[in-house]
Parts: C-alpha cells; structure tokens; sequence
C-alpha cells in the first residue's frame, strides 16, 4: 500500500484529517509564499489556483465555492474560514524546476482531478515513458507532503501549528482555527503511518 492509499483510507475513516490537511497546506503556502520544503530537501513552489470550495459541518451556510481571479486572497474566503468552514476543494498548481502540473484536490476521498502534465517535448515512443515519469515525480511530490501533514498533525508539534493556523486565519479576519483542540471526534490517537 502506497503513502497516499493509506492516507485515503485514514482520512475516509477520520474525515475532518482531510479537511484540515487542505487548510494546512494554504496556510502553508501563504506563510512560506510558495516555497514548500519537502523532506528530501527538495522545494517546490505551490500556490491556489482559481478554485476553491470551503464547507463547514457546524454552520447553516454549508458551502462557499469560489472561482477565477485569486480566490484565496478574497474576502469571501475570509469571511469563510472566520464562519469555521475549511477546504474541501482546491485548484492547486506544483512548479519545480522547468516543470509545473495543476490540479483539483477533493477531501472527500482525497481524489486528484484535471491534473495537466508538464509538456513533454519527445518522440512519440518516448512520450508514454516520459508522462508516467512525471506521473511518478507529481505523485511522489503529493505523498512527501501529505506525510508532512500527517506527522505534524499525529505529533506534539501540531498544538503550535494549530495557534499559527489560528494567527493566520485572524489575519484573514478570523478569530480563532475553526477545530477545537479539545474536540474529541478529532482525536488522532492511535494514528500512524507505516
């Protein structure tokens, strides 16, 4: 079973993980202007795309789907995360050296949509070999982060997280992360990856 297998099947049973993970990731994103460091020292640029879907299951208003522009910069974003909805979709983009994919990140069950490949410049013998290479260069890229995530989030460290979580949505026009830390339908207890 792959890193990502797991981890889908880890969210599916815990589906407030996934959630967390996407807002994670723009937090991240935004704080770091792109740069994600990744474990094998390797960093990448990631930014939001023109797409973006907040849902909440504690509020009346249960989903804010945004589109074009920067939504991530918006105030209808904001006033989303303030509400204490968190991503469940987002158009992202990956760009490390010459190469760059883009796209959709669903929480739900963690399925990758519309992924555009880097442009492949070869022969067409070479081409299959070529987008299963950068099938396999994307797909490592996404596992290192989603381990990140769940390492941080399974630790001690993700305390400190949560209050920067919590600082950066107050900057956004929050006032607090939107997931208690004392709530125990999210209890990560017991969680590990292989």
């Amino acid at each position: 079973m792959t890193i990502t297998e797991e981890l889908i099947s880890l969210s599916i049973a815990k589906p407030f993980l996934a959630r967390e993970f996407l807002t994670w990731l723009w937090h991240l994103i935004e704080k770091n202007h792109g740069a994600i460091q990744l474990s094998n020292n390797q960093t990448i640029e990631m930014w939001i795309d023109d797409k973006l879907t907040l849902e909440s299951t504690y509020t009346e208003s249960k989903t804010n789907q945004l589109s074009g522009g920067n939504p991530a910069g918006s105030i209808e974003a904001s006033a989303a995360l303030r509400s204490g909805k968190l991503l469940k979709e987002a158009k992202l983009g990956i760009r490390t050296n010459d190469r760059e994919w883009v796209f959709s990140l669903r929480s739900d069950d963690f399925i990758i949509k519309g992924l555009k490949l880097p442009s492949v410049i070869t022969s067409e013998e070479e081409r299959t070999v070529e987008r299963l290479r950068l099938l396999k260069e994307f797909q490592n890229i996404v596992d290192n982060i989603y381990q990140q995530f769940f390492q941080i989030r399974t630790s001690d460290a993700w305390t400190k997280i949560q209050k920067d979580l919590g600082d950066w949505i107050q900057t956004k026009g929050a006032k607090s992360f939107p997931v208690p830390i004392n709530d125990s339908r999210q209890n990560t207890e017991g969680i590990s990856l292989q």
